[in-house]
């Protein structure tokens, strides 16, 4: 719980008043012969006071900020907290002058103490606001503002380098002007010497621990938005389009975030021109085997669903998790119609033969899966490794192969055969099965599930059985839901 607060915006700003007051009193007992006079705590009391009120009247003006819009209120945050520590520097000043009795020079070195940490304070708690805003941005729940103002880093770290030498210079400048004054006064000894080295390493180890601090907490920032565009760039290159890169700043690394972001849109709109172009071009392809085979588009649908069904129902195996992804059912889904487009090949003469095939007219007919394969091919090296007419050339050459060797086109065997041809086959044989043809009736769903499971480890992939009798009542949905107008026969050809 103490963690917590202190992490969070008002235990850090706590934090650094507390800081602060110490800083103020160790400062103020060194540059101050007065000051010097008095008990710590006399010193630090009105200093931690002042501060202590200002935090209420801060938290009561960050309710209001709070209601603007973001990009205001992250400025003007900034210039309110640094606004109330030029008011406490002004209040604690005018305190030493009338009721110490602080010489004006001394007055003036407390007040440029406010003013000097102040400014880092102000800007740690800036920077950790920006840090902050730019978590909820990659996490979604909240937007940088398109409207505002452009700062360049290069303009940032000028400002900052420029107000950090001036701090430097005029605190140092006070310190020194007062040591001469002593020494004048004084005369110089072994250890007024040891005191003026002690009071300008305080200083400095102040002043630069603030300053490594402010660069400490901007290079976090900057380091937050470098990683946030490295992994949307990392996530196109492994072909997710839809990551894209927070905008968490106006400078040149805001710039580059929304100008990878329109990179990936426009990418992402010329592959869905692509796709589209891709799939107007299968369908065409589907709907001429289709007409050609005298085949219909509910075959097509069913076997496009089977395949689905059975893909899913394996990818919940942890043996077949990695080999089928969601991208990659998908991608069987689509490749599915185009199972047979080889027949397109096939002599009339044969493909559409109203009775029993020949041995050589089968011969034939078993080459629409090379002639389908070879024309898939020729478009893959067209449209430059398509993974959707990929799959749907391992689908087409593999359906007909065996789990025992004794298929076609090529005998493969096993696990040879690509697992697109193992789903296609079960698919493709149970649609044949259930479908009317002008030599045999439709079978049933309970018949069609005994032949396919009294093939299986012989002419289908023992797996993709196991899935299949799984998902078996899905299978006589799909068939139910999607039945062949009653005037549509076909022949032997079409279980090919």
């Amino acid at each position: 719980m103490h963690k917590q607060f202190f992490q969070s915006e008002e235990g850090v700003y706590l934090t650094h008043v507390a800081l602060f007051s110490v800083i103020y009193t160790i400062y103020g007992q060194h540059i101050c012969p007065i000051l010097n006079s008095k008990d710590f705590f006399a010193v630090l009391a009105p200093c931690a006071g002042t501060l202590l009120v200002l935090t209420f009247v801060r938290k009561f003006m960050r309710g209001h900020l709070e209601k603007l819009a973001t990009d205001a209120n992250l400025r003007l945050s900034f210039w309110a907290d640094f606004s109330l520590f030029l008011f406490a520097g002004a209040l604690i000043s005018t305190f030493n002058s009338l009721y110490f009795r602080v010489p004006d020079e001394n007055v003036m070195k407390v007040a440029v103490s406010f003013v000097a940490l102040g400014y880092y304070i102000s800007l740690d708690m800036s920077l950790r606001r920006e840090h902050g805003l730019a978590h909820q941005i990659i996490s979604g729940e909240a937007e940088f503002p398109e409207n505002g103002k452009s700062m360049p880093v290069t303009q940032k770290f000028t400002i900052f380098s420029i107000v950090n030498l001036c701090i430097l210079a005029t605190v140092c400048l006070l310190v020194v002007y007062k040591d001469l004054l002593y020494i004048g006064r004084k005369g110089m000894t072994d250890t007024l010497l040891l005191i003026i080295l002690a009071e300008t390493a305080f200083v400095l180890m102040v002043l630069g621990g603030y300053t490594v601090n402010a660069i400490r907490l901007y290079s976090k920032n900057l380091k937050l938005s470098l990683e946030t565009e490295h992994n949307a760039l990392i996530a196109v290159s492994s072909g997710d389009l839809q990551n894209r890169a927070a905008i968490t700043s106006r400078d040149e690394f805001g710039q580059v975030a929304a100008l990878t972001n329109q990179m990936i849109e426009k990418l992402e709109a010329s592959i869905q021109n692509l796709n589209k172009t891709q799939n107007a071009f299968l369908v065409s392809l589907v709907s001429l085997a289709a007409k050609r085979d005298n085949e219909t588009g509910m075959h097509l649908r069913r076997t496009q669903m089977y395949i689905a069904e059975l893909a899913n129902t394996l990818r919940k195996r942890s043996s077949h998790q990695l080999q089928i992804s969601a991208t990659c059912v998908d991608l069987l889904y689509q490749a599915a119609p185009l199972h047979d487009i080889g027949k397109v090949g096939i002599p009339d003469a044969i493909l559409q033969k109203p009775g029993k095939l020949s041995d050589a007219e089968f011969d034939v007919m078993k080459t629409h899966t090379t002639i389908g394969a070879a024309a898939l091919e020729d478009a893959a090296r067209q449209l430059e490794d398509s993974r959707l007419v990929n799959m749907a050339r391992e689908i087409v050459i593999s359906h007909h192969e065996r789990w025992d060797g004794k298929g076609y086109p090529h005998g493969l065997k096993g696990l040879d055969i690509p697992l697109s041809g193992r789903l296609m086959a079960v698919a493709d044989v149970y649609d044949a099965l259930r479908s009317k043809r002008v030599y045999k009736p439709a079978m049933s769903h309970e018949q069609a599930v005994d032949i396919i499971w009294g093939g299986r480890g012989s002419q289908f992939d023992p797996d993709v059985v196991d899935a299949f009798m799984a998902c078996a009542p899905r299978f006589a949905e799909i068939a139910a839901s999607f039945q062949d107008a009653p005037a549509v026969e076909t022949s032997e050809k079409a279980a090919a």
